[in-house]
């Protein structure tokens, strides 16, 4: 295994590490049960191959922004929420690094993230997500009389591992796929399975206040049925 890949992996374990030994602290309440926005940054590593090609031939690298904002979401039985998210990526750093390198960036405005209800007492949260978008580089990709631009699609799943109630650390596994969809004269694609890691930033919006509003609304209700004779 080469150097890069080993510090790589490293980093991977080191973060995984520290997001469970700060999972083990209780949380004052399930994680991301007043999420309505996230924002996030992330990095990805993705092996697979272009058509002709074996699998592992093919090696991308990249890396962007993310956020979203819950557009549903209901509460189970047990207290727990589970949330449809709406979500859009830019991503700003790609680079071909196998088999023939090459560099660009692109944009993912159309994305879904499924949230299931927390496990663990709240600190493991599972997810599904799937985008699709644009890719530009400043050559053909793949190499040959394809094109400069491509359209990109993913899908798969992941887990979000709570730090605090408004931060989290996420791992992903997602299918991701390049192809110019026929605007080049050949169009070879790329399949890859991609790893990702990624910081997120919850914000809470209408459930916190409404949360808030109902423990109001239980507390005062308390101390009047405390008050009465």
């Amino acid at each position: 295994m080469s150097l890069r890949y080993s510090l790589l992996l490293g980093v991977v374990l080191l973060l995984v590490s520290t997001a469970t030994l700060v999972a083990q602290q209780s949380l004052t309440s399930p994680f991301g049960n007043d999420q309505l926005w996230e924002f996030g940054v992330w990095g990805g590593e993705a092996f697979g191959k272009q058509e002709g090609q074996a699998f592992g031939e093919t090696q991308l690298t990249m890396a962007g922004f993310r956020a979203g904002r819950v557009i549903h979401e209901s509460t189970l039985d047990s207290g727990m929420r589970r949330s449809l998210e709406y979500v859009i990526e830019l991503d700003p750093a790609f680079f071909v690094r196998r088999t023939h390198p090459a560099y660009g960036g692109g944009f993912s405005p159309i994305g879904l993230k499924f949230n299931f209800a927390p496990r663990r007492n709240g600190r493991y949260r599972p997810y599904l997500e799937m985008n699709g978008g644009a890719m530009f580089t400043q050559e053909n990709v793949p190499q040959g009389r394809t094109d400069n631009f491509n359209f990109t699609a993913a899908f798969g799943p992941g887990v979000m591992i709570a730090l605090s109630r408004t931060q989290a650390l996420s791992l992903g596994l997602r299918y991701w796929h390049l192809s110019n969809a026929n605007l080049g004269y050949n169009n070879p694609s790329f399949n890859t399975i991609q790893f990702v890691v990624g910081y997120n930033w919850l914000l809470t919006g209408r459930g916190g206040r409404q949360k808030q509003a109902s423990t109001g609304a239980r507390t005062t209700g308390s101390e009047t049925t405390a008050a009465s004779p």
